[in-house]
């Protein structure tokens, strides 16, 4: 992580606390990263230091955001944010597995982190969900700030191949000479190991084979049942305990294994089967908790049973075409998982953070620029210093949402405040202020320029058409939602805002797995022209699961992604919105999770058909059929960019990642409308003001 950051962030200073001994992995740190080395303390004196002393450490250095890399965060001080990290949350979930002592230590500094952090990083979607269920059943406090699902990174030497020699070197050390399967980790009771040597029992009973199991980690408190199985299945010849493997060797030793195993009942994360399947070994998981999102494979999962894990274990030692498809696969999925992307999205939330302790005004223009538009001054950004910045920000939203006949909730306001951040507090004192000068009106709810008072009505009207619309289309919409290799569907355009008047295009964005985009663009054109929607369904964007990030960025691009509305598909959005947290530049308050709920209550269910549309997947996935990808994705750019030369060359994309069909480009237009519309009234909320402003800069 610290790496990521390093290579990702030259501005900001950073203070990385760490044990003398540890050092040594942070060498050769940029300047703005500075290592504060702290006593080789034991464990317990380690959390004693976290816990009481820290805080003042973070005063001392006045530091803006603490990151406690575990669940540890000191006592809270004034004008520092807090984040804490979450690896998993067993002791709530399974806390027959550990002491009572410790136990009651970690549920207590669990609960302690999450009421006072601003900020919790979840290192898995499942533990972020049971984060959120933990909560509801009142075991966690309802926590102050956002729960981020942030997935750690592989390292980069588990991808690098390592010699026949090497593998050899390692089966010599650890195995005799003798084919393994792996385990790696802790002997805890969670990880479920006397189910695992049973079945290992099994597998030696069922086929001839010399395969002994490795264990490779320290002892634990699941280290006597690890004893007691393998005596009572006579398995002393068989299973090796190793004990700590070093760093170094880990490499050497998943990459010569015939298989990988990881059969906990319960893990947050699972770095062991990422690591393996970077490094091309074939991996079986058990099929529960963050191993399920982490090894995304079927044929790798297997439930907590001897029976079906000797099943399966021979299965995967024994099918050679399942082995090969395996490897590539996990190679593929491992890739997936980077530092790099965990520094940027852990970068994006730090900047959020500490943007909450101040309020920001931009302008609109492309490079993020703020102008003051008072005597015609221009500064590089500017901070709002009295109410009329925040007035002015609120003014500009209701005015862009104008230009499309579109009043505004509160709450539309706030998190939709353009390029600016205020709380509800502030915006509301803005509004109020907007409205006795006459420049706001209020009507059921809605909030609109006071010479638009017909808007609350056109926008019932247009809500009512646009559920319409989408009732009418559910079918298609269904359909889409379950085509092959399709992961995320979501409305964009007016229809997003149900704001669509009658005769409107369906306008979609979609999120494609990236090995068959263009065949599956060209299936939904076919599908489409058949049932004769062509023209109603608007394929404007397909984007690869692995090209999510957006190249052209301004406010008005910004705008488009951040109201997305999704319809299936929410983990993928999550992750496309976190890759472009670029947006939260312009639109900085927007909620996501606000964003999905809008649409599962406007889509209802998620996808249906799952396994026809796995059956068709696995098909197409096949090598032939790279071939066809290819050659429409060459035939079909041809034609994309001969039909659209003429437009302007940032509207259109048509690369093997990502189609972007936007040929109406409003921007210009947009943008002008939008300072003629705001003009008159800058001008009377900047006269009626001058007061205001003498007063605030006396106080």
């Amino acid at each position: 992580m610290i790496r990521g950051l390093a290579g990702l962030d030259r501005n900001n200073e950073y203070f990385i606390f760490l044990k003398a001994q540890d050092s040594r992995h942070f060498e050769n740190l940029p300047p703005n990263m500075r290592r504060v080395e702290l006593p080789d303390y034991s464990r317990p004196m380690r959390l004693a230091w976290q816990h009481l002393r820290a805080g003042e450490q973070a005063q001392r250095l006045r530091l803006d955001i603490w990151h406690g890399t575990h669940y540890t965060l000191p006592h809270r001080v004034s004008g520092v944010r807090f984040v804490a990290t979450f690896h998993d949350l067993g002791v709530f979930l399974h806390p027959q597995f550990y002491p009572a002592g410790k136990r009651y230590y970690f549920q207590q500094t669990f609960f302690h982190a999450a009421r006072i952090a601003h900020g919790i990083l979840a290192v898995s979607e499942v533990t972020a969900r049971d984060f959120h269920r933990l909560v509801s059943f009142g075991k966690l406090p309802q926590q102050q700030g956002e729960v981020q699902a942030i997935a750690s990174g592989v390292n980069e030497e588990f991808f690098a191949p390592v010699s026949l020699a090497e593998k050899k070197d390692a089966r010599r050390k650890y195995a005799k000479d003798s084919r393994y399967i792996l385990f790696v980790g802790t002997a805890e009771k969670r990880k479920n190991l006397g189910m695992l040597i049973h079945a290992f029992h099994r597998l030696c009973q069922r086929s001839q084979n010399d395969y002994v199991l490795l264990l490779a980690g320290q002892s634990g408190n699941g280290s006597a049942e690890v004893a007691h199985a393998i005596t009572a299945c006579s398995l002393q010849n068989r299973v090796k305990c190793l004990g700590y493997v070093a760093e170094a060797d880990l490499p050497a030793l998943y990459q010569a294994a015939d298989l990988v195993v990881l059969p906990s009942l319960y893990e947050g994360f699972g770095f062991p089967a990422l690591e393996a399947m970077a490094g091309g070994a074939v991996t079986l998981a058990a099929n529960n908790s963050a191993m399920r999102e982490m090894v995304g494979h079927a044929a790798m999962l297997c439930e907590n049973e001897p029976e079906a894990w000797a099943g399966k274990m021979e299965e995967l030692l024994g099918n050679q075409p399942l082995r090969s498809e395996l490897i590539s696969y996990g190679r593929r999925r491992a890739q997936q998982f980077s530092w790099r992307s965990t520094a940027q999205k852990l970068l994006a939330l730090y900047e959020r953070l500490h943007a909450a302790k101040t309020i920001s005004v931009f302008d609109l223009s492309a490079n993020g620029a703020a102008k003051s538009s008072r005597n015609g001054a221009t500064s590089s950004k500017a901070i709002p210093s009295s109410p009329t910045d925040v007035a002015e920000a609120v003014l500009r939203t209701i005015a862009y949402a104008d230009l499309f006949d579109y009043p505004l909730r509160f709450t539309e306001i706030h998190d939709g405040l353009l390029e600016a951040r205020a709380s509800g507090v502030a915006v509301s004192a803005a509004l109020q202020r907007l409205q006795q000068r006459g420049i706001v009106a209020e009507s059921e709810g809605y909030f609109f320029l006071s010479d638009r008072r017909r808007l609350p009505e056109i926008r019932r009207q247009r809500s009512s058409i646009s559920r319409r619309i989408i009732e009418q289309n559910r079918r298609i919409i269904a359909a889409i939602k379950n085509f092959p290799f399709v992961r995320g569907l979501a409305l964009s355009g007016a229809l997003a805002f149900e704001n669509g008047k009658e005769g409107d295009d369906l306008d979609f964005c979609l999120i494609v797995d990236n090995r068959r985009l263009w065949t599956t663009y060209l299936g939904l054109v076919l599908l489409t022209k058949l049932l004769g929607m062509r023209r109603l369904v608007c394929l404007n964007c397909l984007i690869g699961t692995e090209e999510l990030v957006w190249s052209e960025r301004d406010f008005f691009v910004a705008h488009q992604i951040a109201f997305l509305l999704p319809l299936s598909g929410a983990d993928y959005f999550r992750q496309f919105w976190a890759e472009n947290s670029w947006t939260r530049d312009h639109v900085p308050q927007i909620s996501v999770e606000r964003r999905l709920a809008q649409g599962r209550l406007f889509a209802g269910d998620e996808c249906d058909n799952q396994s026809r549309r796995k059956i068709v997947e696995t098909v197409l996935a096949l090598k032939p059929f790279n071939l066809l990808e290819k050659v429409i994705f060459y035939f079909y750019r041809r034609r994309i960019q001969r039909l659209t030369q003429h437009l302007q060359t940032d509207s259109v994309t048509a690369n093997a990642g990502q189609i972007k069909l936007f040929t109406n480009n409003h921007r210009g237009r947009l943008k002008a409308k939008l300072e003629a519309r705001m003009r008159p009234w800058l001008a009377k909320l900047t006269e009626v003001t001058v007061e205001v402003e003498e007063n605030y800069a006396a106080s």
